[in-house]
Formats: C-alpha cells, sequence, structure tokens
C-alpha cells in the first residue's frame, strides 16, 4: 500500500502549506456561489512522498516569471490571478 497526500485550502499569500514530493493531481475552482466566480476559490493537491512545506504566493495572469522550483498551482479566472506555491527553503524560511 501506498500513502497518500491530499490538501484542500483556499489561497492567501505568503501562507504556509505541507505539499507532497510526487504531486499527482491539482485542481481549482471556486465552490458554493454558482458558476459567476462569486464564490469560495479553493485548491485541491493529491499526491504522494515526502511532504514539505511551501510558501503560496499569487500575481496577476498574463507573462509571469516564477521561481524555477515553484510548482503552479492554478488560475482564478474570476479575478485573473495565478496562484504558485515556492519551497519554503527558497523562500528564505530555511528548511
Amino acid at each position: 500500500m501506498t500513502e497518500v497526500f491530499s490538501i484542500v485550502f483556499t489561497p492567501s499569500a505568503g501562507t504556509t502549506i505541507e505539499l507532497p514530493s510526487e504531486i499527482g493531481r491539482k485542481d481549482c475552482g471556486h465552490y458554493d456561489g454558482g458558476q459567476r466566480g462569486d464564490g469560495t476559490f479553493k485548491i485541491s493537491v493529491v499526491g504522494r512522498g515526502k511532504k514539505s512545506e511551501y510558501v503560496v504566493l499569487s500575481n496577476d495572469v498574463g507573462h509571469t516569471e516564477v521561481e524555477g522550483d515553484s510548482e503552479i498551482l492554478g488560475t482564478d479566472v474570476a479575478d485573473e490571478t495565478l496562484w504558485y506555491a515556492v519551497p519554503r527553503s527558497a523562500y528564505g524560511g530555511g528548511e
């Protein structure tokens, strides 16, 4: 048997989350508000392997530069925001 890790969260820039080393699936969308984008935006990540701390960051949709070891989490099309996560060690949090 293999242990599977899953997390569902509402992103907020600067927060710290744990993500697995092998990400199998990522999804995002608005919930509890219909299709107009007025619900709560949530991201889900499923994977396995060792968990590491990441810092959640955001940027405007379009041409964006992110750190090379970032994990792209998804886009919120309602407010045109790109969400991504940077390893805490690369963000200045040490490890």
